[in-house]
């Protein structure tokens, strides 16, 4: 949900046609937000130079503005633009605001998402414990948003393989949501669903296999077998018999996952997009290779379209598909794939 912008009242009549310029380009926004991000950082270039000369960049307007012009840069995987432009809002919120806002701590979350992005481990972790910090004050420790911080703290050292320091935020993050919102409900499950991709990182597939099936249980319970949350949980549980080598299972739920997915619309289509993708992996590595060119062509477009040209998700996109290329022998196609890969 984008912040409420505050209207700021204009007593000169000279002044007021230039003050309400910045306003008309705010809201046009709104017709592009979600569809066209470019178009959107276009209006709010405009609009924020007016607002910076009429009221100033200690107005919470400018601020409003500043942090949304970071917002659009994130979705289009310019995060080195984003990190700069919620580094200046979170400056200028500190003075206004002050550390134990709420509102403080939601640009900081932004900001540590994209340090996670960008695999800047050190700089998320601080940035995370920065939001623990205000989040134990204003909710508490044992509140589902404090376990939502935990639960992305996990995620952060499971990517960069801390598994140690990984398992006891994913820990937390289950214990609370058992209280908070007991265990037959979705943030339970998917804290098990993290719980058990951690267990399959250190070759644990027993105890991850309990933890997924339980998730994917939860999930069918709640919401049916053509939902979204099922899909992706039987897609993680894909991606673990893919790693115990039983690719016929893996591949039926892999297709199972596509199916439901390929409903998904806007950013949510990534999902179904990420999903063919391992299964193209997969038909890589049981030589299946005109199904997996096949899936490639379908979620790559997809994947540059919303992640953006410069995303770590197209990346690794494209380093998969150079993958197959060698696969294939064609060593012309896998190098450029591959050069691509390493410019992002």
């Amino acid at each position: 949900m984008r912040p409420i912008l505050i209207t700021v009242i204009i007593l000169f009549m000279h002044l007021f046609a230039t003050a309400q310029s910045w306003r008309v380009y705010y809201d046009s926004t709104e017709l592009y937000w979600g569809s066209d991000w470019k178009k959107c950082i276009q209006l709010l270039e405009k609009s924020l130079p007016i607002v910076e000369t009429e009221l100033g960049k200690n107005n919470q307007n400018y601020v409003v503005l500043l942090n949304d012009l970071g917002l659009c840069y994130n979705y289009i995987g310019n995060l080195q633009q984003a990190e700069s432009l919620y580094k200046e809002t979170i400056a200028l919120k500190k003075d206004i605001l002050g550390e134990n806002d709420l509102d403080y701590a939601a640009t900081l979350l932004n900001l540590a998402i994209v340090y996670q992005e960008q695999n800047k481990t050190k700089e998320a972790e601080e940035v995370y414990a920065r939001v623990l910090q205000n989040y134990a004050i204003n909710y508490g420790e044992n509140h589902a948003e404090y376990a939502n911080i935990q639960n992305s703290m996990g995620q952060l050292f499971l990517t960069a393989g801390n598994f140690s320091r990984a398992e006891p935020f994913f820990k937390k993050a289950l214990h609370i949501y058992a209280l908070s919102y007991g265990k037959e409900s979705s943030y339970y499950a998917t804290a098990l669903k993290n719980l058990g991709n951690l267990h399959r990182s250190i070759g644990d597939f027993k105890t991850a296999r309990k933890h997924l099936s339980e998730a994917a249980a939860i999930h069918k319970g709640l919401y049916g077998e053509n939902h979204p949350a099922f899909a992706q949980s039987i897609g993680e549980m894909a991606a673990l018999l893919q790693q115990m080598g039983d690719y016929g299972e893996a591949e039926k739920l892999y297709i199972r996952a596509l199916g439901i997915q390929k409903e998904l619309k806007g950013l949510e289509e990534l999902k179904y997009a990420n999903t063919a993708i391992n299964l193209a992996v997969l038909y890589i590595k049981i030589g299946l290779y005109s199904k997996a060119k096949e899936h490639f062509e379908n979620a790559l477009p997809i994947i540059r379209s919303l992640s953006g040209d410069n995303h770590i998700n197209y990346a690794t996109a494209l380093n998969n598909y150079a993958n197959y290329f060698i696969a294939v022998q064609d060593l012309t196609k896998a190098i450029i794939y591959f050069n691509e890969a390493i410019k992002i």
